[in-house]
């Protein structure tokens, strides 16, 4: 029986089907490519990290030196002979043990004294490193470094002329003299390590890597030669595969991971992007599982007078809808693999020198949550017609029904306690984020006091909730007194569009209460940056003896405005991406609805509207709830962004001490907000052009029902 109710159902529903498969395919294929991505810089990391034996999951810090020299904090202090002997001990326990450190070195092929600087020097934290380290992996060419020799950066000795075998002189700082360097000592290249890629899935490397004994050699040196009251120990990082009795007698500290993976802005876009359309699809589904019902509703009538339970009918919904869920899942899922993959294969082929693994990873978890995220999102859409179809009385078969999609999705909520609401949850929140100014400026923000932080969440998950109830009701209320309005007018187009909106506010109003819930999103995240990054540049350098902000007028971007300009194109994409889908979302529920009113276009059309009316009061019936949501969802976005922000920076005199912490808000945001026009506008004008491709494309398959009368000559 439930194969046979399944069968039928998709003979029924061919249309609805399809469109419902693919939109979720797309979503999760955005939602795929940024959590393999995500995922991918991840596999950096840990490949990186596993090359350099810094991988395991046990680890501290030592300070090597004298033990009686003060200065070493929470480490525990031993000397060089200890720390060889615990890592011979742990070695031979099989502990997978590797030691780390760093020390401050000028290098170059001719290093003056009186020149820090030159073209063919560097000013590195060079890395030591012993024990379980992989130098196959890291070596583009040449050996591990022995006593005297170290290993550079390839692209560092391509662009200084430096080969293996060549010698470096090897400096330090003066405390003495800050613009020259101490020689301590010469030394040879052995090796060229293999270089970090740059930009997306970038990890920081050192760019010298020198010989242990050495390298603490050289420490207690430099040391003495640039501060000869400093004491001399060295800070020595300590990883583990496991622990082993010769390492159980070491001090735990807690050590930072030195490679980290850099997630790009625009992966941070492209996630931000798949969460909106996730809740977007979630609340077209209203929409759209409204007009389903009604196409469902003589179906499932039908099938309860031929006895069918609602148990049934119940369970063949369901297995319906994990079905097409799953397929949507895994297609989704193989489409960004497959982009992902050829990507990566493209960056790798493009930095062969680069320390990067050879394939793209793929792990089991990403492929379970998001098939399972395939099947939840089909869950939801499809519940919604099944809900209201399945309590169909098997009467409704024999007589006629009220259209589903003509009655409200829900109850209308009244405006003004909306608003006090909203008032409150939104006092909250701009307490908590910008905290009040205390005795020495900025103090203590009220998300920081003592017992605060979980009411600061609270706080947080309230307003966001409740501000998007206010949009939605906002669009409502706007959708519908434009309505109002075009039922009034004398054009038959645009009475023909009023009262279908009238007619339908559930069709009208949830797919704009979507777009302007995403376009708020993007919007105000491109606000957000723009005015942070003009923030930094204006602000973080202001000195307390000067303290005037040489602004450079309302429309121009500051000079780390390259990293927010080379952003618009990823910005565009991205929004053009959600936009077009979203669109695609809100035209299924348009074109599936149609169906269920062919007798008013037929009503229409008798009473004289002609085929170019009926495009135009389509388009406008399609697109007009679009763009009034847009609209307004351009304009909230922004004014959400300049209240919610927040920039501390320092103030410093002219020798660059620091003064004070300063703190620029709302107010500051609202007087500077011109400067976050260009992303905002952006944002705005991609969502509307997709509102007009997508009312283009209803006005083009308009066709209409049947030919006006002819007018008898009077």
């Amino acid at each position: 029986m439930i194969g046979q109710l399944m069968r039928e159902n998709l003979r029924a529903h061919r249309t609805y089907l399809f469109w419902t498969t693919a939109l979720l395919a797309l979503t999760i294929g955005l939602t795929s490519y940024v959590a393999l991505t995500a995922a991918q810089h991840s596999t950096v990391a840990d490949y990186v990290a596993e090359a350099h034996g810094v991988h395991g999951s046990w680890r501290t810090q030592v300070a090597v030196g004298d033990p009686d020299t003060d200065g070493a904090g929470d480490a525990e202090v031993i000397t060089r002979d200890q720390l060889a002997e615990l890592l011979e001990q742990a070695t031979a326990e099989g502990a997978g043990v590797s030691a780390r450190t760093e020390i401050l070195l000028t290098l170059g092929s001719e290093l003056e004294t009186a020149t820090y600087v030159s073209s063919d020097s560097a000013d590195w934290n060079t890395t030591a490193t012993t024990g379980a380290v992989d130098w196959d992996t890291l070596l583009l060419t040449g050996d591990a470094p022995a006593t005297g020799e170290i290993v550079v950066d390839a692209a560092w000795a391509e662009d200084n002329g430096i080969a293996v075998g060549d010698a470096l002189t090897a400096g330090t700082l003066s405390a003495y003299d800050l613009d020259g360097s101490v020689p301590l000592s010469t030394l040879t290249v052995s090796g060229l390590l293999r270089t970090p890629v740059v930009g997306e899935y970038e990890v920081w490397q050192e760019q010298a890597i020198i010989n242990w004994d050495t390298a603490l050699d050289l420490a207690e040196v430099a040391a003495v030669a640039g501060s000869p009251e400093s004491g001399t120990l060295q800070a020595v990082s300590l990883y583990a595969e496991r622990e082993t009795p010769a390492l159980a007698t070491v001090t735990r500290t807690a050590v930072w991971d030195p490679y980290d993976a850099t997630i790009a802005y625009g992966v941070e876009y492209y996630a931000l992007a798949a969460g909106v359309l996730v809740v977007g699809l979630i609340g077209m589904a209203f929409a759209v599982g409204r007009s389903q019902a009604q196409q469902r509703v003589r179906w499932v009538a039908t099938a309860r007078v031929l006895g069918t339970r609602r148990a049934t009918i119940a369970a063949a919904t369901v297995t319906e809808t994990v079905a097409w869920g799953t397929l949507a899942g895994v297609a989704g899922l193989l489409g960004a693999y497959a982009v992902t993959a050829l990507q990566w294969e493209a960056l790798v082929a493009a930095n062969p020198e680069a320390l990067l693994p050879a394939h793209l990873s793929l792990p089991v978890w990403v492929v379970l949550g998001l098939v399972a995220l395939g099947v939840l999102l089909a869950a939801i859409i499809g519940a919604i017609p099944a809900f209201w179809s399945a309590r169909v009385a098997p009467t409704a078969a024999l007589t006629a029904v009220t259209p589903v999609s003509s009655v409200p999705v829900s109850r209308t909520a009244p405006l003004w306690p909306l608003l006090a609401l909203w008032t409150v949850c939104s006092a909250g929140t701009l307490l908590g984020v910008h905290g009040t100014p205390g005795d020495a400026g900025w103090s203590v923000r009220v998300a920081e006091a003592p017992g605060m932080g979980v009411v600061a969440v609270v706080t947080y998950i309230c307003a966001g909730v409740v501000t998007t109830m206010l949009v939605v009701e906002l669009v409502r209320r706007a959708v519908a007194a434009v309505a109002v309005r075009l039922s009034r007018a004398r054009r038959p187009w645009a009475l023909t569009a009023g009262s279908a909106l009238l007619a339908r506010p559930a069709l009208a109003s949830a797919p704009a209460a979507v777009f302007a819930l995403a376009t708020t999103v993007g919007s105000g995240f491109a606000t957000y940056l723009a005015l942070y990054v003009w923030a930094y540049d204006t602000q973080a350098g202001t000195s307390s003896a000067d303290p005037a902000v040489p602004f450079l007028g309302p429309f121009a971007f500051p000079s780390m405005g390259a990293s927010l300009s080379t952003g618009y194109g990823t910005q565009a994409r991205v929004t053009a991406l959600v936009a077009g889908l979203l669109a695609l979302a809100a035209l299924a529920a348009f074109v599936s609805s149609r169906s269920a009113h062919t007798d008013e276009d037929r009503a229409a059309a008798a009473m004289g509207l002609d085929a170019h009316a009926a495009r135009r009061a389509a388009a406008l019936q399609f697109g007009g709830p679009l763009a009034l949501g847009t609209l307004l969802g351009g304009l909230i976005g922004p004014c959400l962004a300049a209240a919610l922000f927040s920039y501390d920076y320092v103030l410093h005199d002219a020798a660059w001490n620091v003064t004070a912490l300063a703190h620029v808000g709302p107010t500051w945001a609202f007087a500077h907000l011109s400067h976050a026009t260009l992303p905002a506008a952006l944002i705005l004008t991609v969502m509307l052009a997709c509102v007009a491709a997508g009312a283009a494309i209803v006005a083009a398959t308009t066709r209409v029902a049947a030919r006006p009368l002819e007018r008898t000559p009077a």
